[in-house]
C-alpha cells in the first residue's frame, strides 16, 4: 500500500524493498523513501529517527502506519518528515503538514442520500479533514505567555491524542467483520471524539 500511495504522489519508480539488505526501508522511489509499520501500538519517535537515518539519501522521507504516538509527531516535525496513517479501508490520510505538502489536496466528494443527509462514506470523509483540521490547528505558534503557553501545550497535546484515537474509531468503522448498526455507532463516536478534540482547541470543525 505505501509502494502504491508513492505512485499515488507522484514519485515514479516506486518499489517494495527485499525482505533482507534494505537498509531499514520498505519502499523506495525516485527521490523518496518510505518505512510502513502496521503495529498494535502507536509509532514513536524511536521509529521515526530509524526512517530518518536509513533514508539520508533521500529528499523526501514518508512514514506510514496506523498510528502515531505524541513523541513521535513532534520527532516527524523535527526531522521533517511527512507521517501518512492508514485509516479506513484502502484510505492513507496524511497527518502532518510535510506529508499534507506534497498530497494532493483536492477534496473528497461529498455524497448525501435521503433527506439531505451524509452518506455513511461521506462521514468518513469529513471526519478526515477534521482530523487535519486538528492536527492543522496544533502548528500555530502558542502564546509567549508563560503559564498560558503551558496550557496551550498541554491543550494541544490532549487534542491530538483524541485526534489518533478518534482515526483509530474511524478505521474501526470500516471493519468487515461489523453489521451495518455497529459500524454506524463506530462511526458516530469516531466523529464525537475528534469533536472533542477540535472543542478543546476551540475549533469550529466543518
Amino acid at each position: 500500500m505505501a509502494a502504491d500511495h508513492l505512485t499515488y504522489l507522484g514519485f515514479s519508480g516506486a518499489i517494495v524493498t527485499p525482505g533482507t539488505g534494505d537498509g531499514g526501508l520498505d519502499a523506495v522511489a525516485d527521490g523518496a523513501a518510505a518505512q510502513a509499520k502496521h503495529h498494535a501500538t502507536p509509532s514513536g519517535s524511536p521509529d521515526i529517527q530509524r526512517l530518518f537515518g536509513a533514508a539520508a539519501g533521500f529528499t523526501n522521507r514518508l512514514f506510514y502506519a496506523t498510528a502515531y504516538s505524541p513523541a513521535g509527531l513532534a520527532e516527524a516535525e523535527r526531522l521533517d518528515i511527512a507521517l501518512f496513517q492508514f485509516a479506513v479501508e484502502g484510505l492513507v490520510v496524511p497527518i502532518n503538514a510535510r506529508a499534507r505538502s506534497i498530497a494532493p489536496t483536492t477534496p473528497a466528494p461529498e455524497e448525501r442520500g435521503l433527506f439531505g443527509t451524509l452518506t455513511f462514506e461521506s462521514r468518513q470523509n469529513r471526519a478526515v479533514r477534521w482530523a487535519q483540521q486538528i492536527e492543522e490547528a496544533t502548528t500555530i505558534p502558542i502564546s509567549n505567555r508563560q503559564r498560558k503557553g503551558a496550557r496551550q501545550i498541554a491543550q494541544r497535546q490532549q487534542a491530538l491524542q483524541l485526534m489518533l484515537q478518534g482515526l483509530d474509531e474511524l478505521k474501526d468503522s470500516d471493519n468487515p467483520l461489523y453489521k451495518a448498526r455497529r459500524k454506524e455507532r463506530t462511526l458516530a463516536q469516531a466523529e464525537k471524539t475528534l469533536k472533542d478534540a477540535g472543542r478543546l482547541l476551540g475549533l469550529l470543525l466543518r
